[in-house]
């Protein structure tokens, strides 16, 4: 794993289920890094995915953050902008 993504994310939770199906974090992080891109490109606010994905504000932000590890928010995140 890439210490300096490690040491630029310090006290970020990695360690996912998702990191699991990944076996590399790193790859996890670029992945949900495109996808908040995704999201600002596209003009979606953190509220509209909130309600796609039918959970909270504070959820996205902290989804965004990579402080939640919820395989299904993930995927429905993902399943928004792929």
């Amino acid at each position: 794993m890439n210490k300096k993504i490690l040491q630029e994310n310090a006290g970020i939770k990695t360690d996912t289920i998702v990191d699991k199906m990944y076996f590399d974090s790193s790859e996890l992080i670029r992945e949900i890094n495109t996808l908040i891109d995704c999201r600002k490109k596209w003009g979606h606010t953190q509220e509209q995915v909130a309600i796609e994905c039918g959970v909270s504000i504070p959820t996205i932000k902290r989804f965004e953050r990579l402080k939640v590890d919820s395989l299904s928010l993930y995927l429905n995140y993902k399943q928004i902008f792929s």
